[in-house]
């Protein structure tokens, strides 16, 4: 008998369950925004994803991260990577993220100056490890 109310349940509210399954289904978690010149020639890109799992320093789940971040040398200096920072907080806030965070390795003395400067803070430190298994 308890099967039969749990399926009356779901019944009763299918139409909610089913929109909410269809949104999980179609979430992308991915995006990659690129950035072109005057004359259409690719000169940055940003590559963004949402992540439920922890998060160094985080608070809040879902995180939008930063994987990956270019910018050719010669556009440097020109707000493009600023931009780029702007327009990923935006996806993420479509996603229902309070935080943006990123990563960069601990000898990209610019990178870290870059990340300083447009306002993300440093929260840790990570040695990886890496073994070749047989």
């Amino acid at each position: 008998m308890g099967c039969c109310r749990r399926s009356s349940l779901a019944a009763s509210h299918k139409k909610e369950i089913s929109k909410e399954f269809n949104k999980q289904l179609l979430l992308d978690k991915y995006k990659t925004f690129i950035g072109l010149n005057e004359k259409g020639d690719l000169i940055a890109f940003i590559n963004l994803s949402l992540r439920s799992d922890y998060v160094e320093g985080s608070t809040t789940s879902p995180v939008g991260y930063i994987e990956g971040v270019y910018v050719k040398p010669e556009y440097r200096k020109q707000g493009v990577a600023r931009s780029f920072i702007k327009i990923a907080g935006h996806w993420a806030k479509e996603y229902g993220c309070k935080e943006l965070a990123s990563d960069t390795g601990l000898s990209n003395i610019d990178s870290q100056k870059f990340h300083k400067n447009a306002g993300f803070k440093r929260v840790d430190t990570i040695v990886h490890f890496i073994k070749k298994i047989k």
